[in-house]
């Protein structure tokens, strides 16, 4: 695209607020293209994979897409509670 070559680069983990620099290999580049195509596959198909909720789901954009607090598992009990507490029992 940029007719050049780039051989090295630098990831930013913004939870760490850490930087790590990467080697681009060739291997790298086609474990990206795979990663990248399977990206656009479930987007066609408007699927959003779960996630695990963490407290940057609250600042989160796609909050109201992905919907993490759905995919919190509860136990059998705090369900009856939950549920026996609404109908005035």
């Amino acid at each position: 695209m940029l007719l050049c070559n780039v051989k090295t680069g630098f990831l930013y983990y913004g939870e760490t607020r850490h930087r790590e620099k990467i080697e681009i290999t060739d291997e790298l580049r086609a474990t990206l293209k795979q990663t990248v195509t399977e990206m656009h596959m479930l987007y066609k198909r408007k699927h959003t994979p779960k996630v695990k909720p963490t407290k940057s789901c609250k600042a989160c954009s796609l909050a109201e897409l992905c919907l993490p607090k759905l995919y919190k598992a509860i136990t059998v009990r705090e369900y009856i509670e939950n549920n026996t507490q609404e109908a005035g029992q």
